[in-house]
């Protein structure tokens, strides 16, 4: 253990939101802290980039499903620039016959309403809200309980079951064991309903729309708070970055050190345990605790090295589903789009989703799983830009999207292919948009394979590990690793991967932080 350039208490591996989390609170508690980030910004997938001249993108993520508020209120990250631009975005889905509906947040009555929908689908719509509802408060519950503490959890489903409502309570325990479109298809007349909804559940999730064990993902995804409203969308001032700026400055103003444009190479271990780091330059620190916000399995496999690993323990890592199937469609717009379903501009600041039917979802995902592109592809869009003008010169907009479903691998690989996908992207987003191609003056596609290879998240899931029932709660990785199996001591884990997952919530660097600090302390 000698040869060590410099000694921290801890040193995290991954500027990402959850890792710079961990940071912050390790340093607040005055402990002697090193962030090394592989790329030259930070933030990981929640970075805010000037991808063209004067053209601010936050590539990977683009909403914000919610940091916990504890989160916040603890660091004081609105004392340090965080600032919400736009609140609680309304949903709008459209067809390709020019239907619309609008699902929006109603914060004058804590209630959701739905424009477009029939009698029958607006009473499903507020019924199945205030249903989900408990599911996000149980969620939100149970995230913050450390991995290996839920003896309660069986008595915690059996309340929240308790509290849905009697006529749904049957088909929601079919959408436990069934799919998100099988259960809609019931509860849902219409298709363009059907479909918005199983958006949310699909997106970040491990499967097409009639593939089982989807809730899991879509609990975590109700689960964040934005200016305290569960289930709601907002959008930080200045793009998705402003949290990394926001988490650094938490860590700068109690002395903790950040270092971008230094990726580890490999974690130091030593009689199983884990003592330090060697970068990719070759310097070697030490530190009392190793805390990786980087995926479990990369750390592993990769940074500490199966030579140091158990076979069995191997073995079980390899078998983490990890392949991402969403891609991020960025678009430099000279002027502000028209979608012909849209007669209000004030729908064009919240979430626009182009999923008519749980079929057209489907045969996406069907597509992907072949390799190819979708011929008629689904989207979740939004226009930063309408309610924060600064991300693009004046007069220009930014549009942002979630395409659903992009193959991870491309037959005949994405070099060939991926210039005329572009291409059939933005045709189908004028279909809906009339004009929106003669407005497009630059272009970004990442694929599964781009977010892996510029996020460093093996098979670009955006959680790191796919939030399927068997890699959540107890069965996912907690914050300790030793806790998990036969793995090196003082090594922790911080980020998407670990406890409670995916998600701009920063609760698994948060969870980390407080086990360090507690094992530290003992």
């Amino acid at each position: 253990m000698s040869n060590l350039d410099i000694s921290y208490d801890a040193i995290i591996i991954g500027g990402g939101h959850n890792g710079l989390v961990a940071a912050a609170y390790l340093a607040r508690a005055r402990l002697k802290v090193l962030v090394l980030e592989a790329r030259s910004e930070l933030g990981g997938m929640t970075s805010t980039e000037e991808l063209w001249p004067g053209y601010r993108v936050s590539r990977v993520a683009h909403v914000y499903p919610g940091l916990h508020p504890k989160i916040i209120r603890d660091l004081r990250l609105h004392r340090r620039g965080l600032k919400l631009s736009h609140r609680q975005m309304p949903t709008l889905a459209i067809d390709d016959d020019a239907q619309m509906i609008v699902l929006d947040p109603d914060k004058r009555h804590g209630r959701s309403t739905a424009v477009g929908l029939s009698s029958a689908d607006r009473n499903a719509y507020a019924k199945l809200r205030r249903n989900l509802g408990v599911l996000s408060s149980m969620a939100a519950g149970l995230a913050l309980r450390p991995a290996g503490g839920f003896e309660a959890t069986e008595n915690t489903l059996r309340q929240a079951m308790r509290r849905l409502e009697e006529s749904v309570a049957q088909d929601f325990m079919r959408l436990v064991d069934g799919s998100p479109g099988d259960w809609l298809s019931t509860l849902f007349e219409a298709p363009l309903a059907q479909a918005a909804v199983a958006v949310d559940a699909l997106v970040g999730g491990v499967g097409g729309p009639y593939d089982r064990n989807q809730l899991a993902s879509w609990a975590w995804r109700l689960a964040g708070e934005v200016s305290g409203t569960r289930m709601a969308l907002g959008h930080p001032e200045g793009g998705m970055g402003t949290l990394a700026r926001a988490l650094e400055k938490a860590i700068s103003d109690v002395g903790g050190s950040v270092r971008p444009a230094m990726g580890v190479a490999r974690i130091l271990v030593e009689d199983g345990m884990a003592y330090g780091v060697e970068t990719k330059d070759g310097l070697r620190f030490g530190a009392r605790a190793i805390v990786s916000a980087v995926p479990p399995r990369d750390t592993l496999l990769n940074l500490v090295g199966e030579e140091e690993l158990d076979i069995d323990v191997t073995r079980e890592v390899k078998r983490i589903a990890h392949k991402g199937h969403i891609g991020r469609l960025s678009l430099a717009l000279t002027g502000l789009p028209t979608f012909k379903a849209v007669e209000d501009a004030a729908h064009l600041e919240g979430r626009i989703l182009i999923a008519p039917s749980l079929e057209r979802l489907n045969d996406a995902w069907s597509s992907a799983k072949r390799g190819e592109p979708a011929q008629h592809p689904a989207f979740e869009v939004t226009i930063p830009t309408t309610h924060d003008p600064g991300l693009a010169p004046e007069g220009h907009h930014i549009l942002c999207a979630n395409v659903l479903f992009v193959p991870y691998e491309a037959k005949e690989g994405w070099e060939k292919r991926k210039d005329a996908y572009v291409a059939r992207l933005i045709e189908a987003l004028n279909y809906y948009a009339p004009g929106i191609k003669d407005l497009v003056k630059h272009a970004e596609l990442l694929t599964p394979a781009d977010i892996e290879k510029l996020y460093g998240c093996t098979g670009g899931h955006w959680h790191h590990a796919a939030m399927s029932y068997d890699q959540v709660l107890g069965l996912r990785f907690g914050a300790r690793a030793s806790d998990w199996g036969p793995l090196p001591k003082n090594l922790y884990f911080a980020g998407a991967g670990a406890h409670p997952g995916g998600g701009v919530t920063g609760v698994p660097g948060m969870l980390a932080a407080e086990t360090l600090i507690a094992d530290l302390k003992s």
